[in-house]
């Protein structure tokens, strides 16, 4: 609502920018085609002093108009980096958990829900990496992975981080084959990427993962519950 608030008051700007500019340059053809009115601007005072007001207003409304782009663009740019701090996880900067929320509210029906799939995978060996060989580490290892997952997430759908340890995959158009090649992908890219071998030791990396004919889930919320409770059954 507020992102179409903003489109529509900027194109108003822009309209408003283009006829101040139009009537500028009318103004100017006028005078410079008309040689007796000219001629009257240094005669008449009414039309002279009409004439500047004329001329200050059309300046004084290019300025404003220079203001509120300005404004525009410092408050299109802090709205964005606001999105940024709200949807993206700050470490890895993948989505957080609030992007799966506003994922919920566009998928929230069993129609949109119909063959989509969620993976929850998990650092399985995090623990021991923090207790070895320091948290800094561990956090290399977090952001290595991300970084893989985001580009691999792109291929196939919409990743993020859910918070710790845990990362999820929302995969529409899904069935096992996909899923299959999905978390292949992952492996492959942490045995032959260079920069897992900037770790002491390789990642393991668990999957758990549900489909909605599986799960039957009715909801968007409902289908990523089912997976954590799968995932808690082992």
């Amino acid at each position: 609502m507020h992102q179409n608030i903003m489109k529509h008051y900027k194109v108003i700007k822009w309209v408003q920018l283009c006829l101040t500019i139009a009537s500028a340059v009318l103004v100017f053809i006028i005078l410079y085609a008309n040689e007796e009115l000219r001629k009257s601007l240094y005669t008449n005072k009414s039309l002279f002093i009409i004439s500047c007001f004329i001329w200050a207003l059309l300046l004084f409304s290019f300025l404003g108009l220079v203001y509120d782009f300005t404004k525009m663009s410092y408050f299109i740019k802090e709205e964005h980096e606001l999105n940024k701090t709200a949807y993206l996880d700050k470490k890895t900067g993948l989505p957080n958990r609030n992007s799966f929320d506003a994922v919920y509210h566009q998928q929230n029906n069993q129609l949109l829900l119909h063959n989509t799939s969620c993976i929850l995978m998990k650092i399985s060996n995090l623990g021991s990496i923090n207790d070895e060989y320091g948290q800094e580490t561990g956090d290399q290892a977090i952001q290595y992975f991300s970084s893989t997952l985001e580009e691999i997430g792109d291929r196939f759908g919409f990743v993020g981080r859910n918070g710790g340890n845990e990362f999820l995959a929302i995969i529409d158009d899904c069935d096992d084959d996909k899923i299959t090649l999905f978390i292949d992908t992952i492996k492959e890219e942490l045995n032959t990427n260079a920069i897992f071998r900037l770790l002491p030791v390789p990642l393991e990396i668990s999957y758990t993962w549900a489909t909605q004919l599986e799960s039957q889930a009715k909801k968007f919320s409902e289908l990523i519950t089912y997976t954590y409770k799968k995932s808690q059954r082992g």
